[in-house]
Order: C-alpha cells, then structure tokens, then sequence
C-alpha cells in the first residue's frame, strides 16, 4: 500500500513538473488518479474475496473439527458406560457369591 501511495505522488510530482500546461498537468494527474483509484478498487475486491475463501476454509475446518471432537467424545461415552456396566456386573457377581 505504501508503495502505491509512493507511486501516486512520484507520478503526481512529475507531472506538476512536466513541459504541459496547468489545463493538460491537471488533466493528467485527475486521469492518474482515477487509474490509481481503480487499480486500488480491484486490488481491495480481490483481497476481500481471499478474506471470504479463508473464512469459509476456517469455518469448515471448526465444523470438521468439532465433528470429530463430538465424535470421540461419544466413544469414550459409550466405551466409560460399557466398562460401567462390566464393573457393576461383575460386582453383583462377586456379592452372589458372597452369599453363599
């Protein structure tokens, strides 16, 4: 940006002090400037578009994410409840047992 800002002024100093008339120098540095101003208009909508992609990527990598996360959390659930119900089991056993 600051290039472009440098640029602007570079092209705006040589043209004040170019052989035209003030009519032609501020012709050209007004045509100048709309170019500039043109040229910056594309280069904002193309870094607003890269913008969007790069939350659309990062909002699919959450969504993928928090899938996965949910995912394995609902194992562990089901795994910890399986293992659960094994010691319960197994305790009722041993207290059968343990009555007789």
């Amino acid at each position: 940006m600051s290039f472009i800002v440098g640029a602007a002024a570079g092209v705006a100093a040589g043209m004040l002090l170019a052989p035209y008339s003030g009519k032609e120098s501020r012709k050209k540095i007004v045509d100048s400037a709309g170019s500039l101003g043109n040229d910056l208009s594309g280069q904002f909508n193309s870094s607003l578009d890269k913008l969007n992609e790069l939350k659309n990527s990062v909002i699919s990598s959450i969504n993928d994410l928090t899938s996965k996360v949910t995912d394995k959390a609902n194992k562990a659930t089901d795994y910890g409840a399986s293992k659960a119900k094994e010691a319960a089991d197994r305790a009722a056993d041993f207290g059968n047992q343990a009555k007789v």
